[in-house]
């Protein structure tokens, strides 16, 4: 999970670089008219809110919804799709942001953007806050640990 997490955040940062680079060199890729900049900023708040707010509903959900009798492999496949879903409804906005920061060359989007990656990297998958979230027990750890696969 940690790769899928790294690999993601490390896209994000990619692009991020990128298009700071595009811009410095080249200026925004798009017309600089202001209604669409305004609306664009409205958006993509919107977007950075309510994606970001479905991402952590929707994983409190999933994470509520694993029974305490499933084994740990299933509790760990739950744990690993509704992470994924979060993953994708922060990563959404960011690249909203960074998108919008191409086509206009407003730094607001960039710095939504960063702080975006930021809560991204925030949410990197860890042990003791999977074993706290699931609730596993020690014979479910020690058998996590003795070789089943995360």
């Amino acid at each position: 999970m940690q790769v899928i997490h790294g690999a993601m955040l490390a896209g994000m940062a990619l692009l991020a670089a990128i298009a700071t680079w595009l811009i410095i060199s080249r200026g925004a890729l798009g017309q600089a008219d202001a209604s669409f900049g305004k609306t664009l900023q409205v958006v993509v708040v919107l977007a950075a809110i309510g994606a970001t707010a479905a991402g952590f509903t929707v994983f409190k959900k999933r994470i509520q919804a694993i029974g305490p009798l499933e084994t740990v492999q299933n509790k760990i496949a739950a744990y690993r799709a509704a992470a994924i879903i979060r993953w994708a409804l922060v990563e959404f906005p960011t690249l909203l942001s960074l998108i919008a920061f191409l086509l206009t060359g407003n730094y607001a989007f960039l710095a939504l953007g960063i702080a975006l990656m930021l809560l991204f990297a925030v949410l990197r998958p860890a042990k003791l806050m999977i074993v706290y979230l699931l609730k596993l027990t020690e014979k479910e750890v020690s058998e996590l640990e003795g070789g089943a696969s995360e």
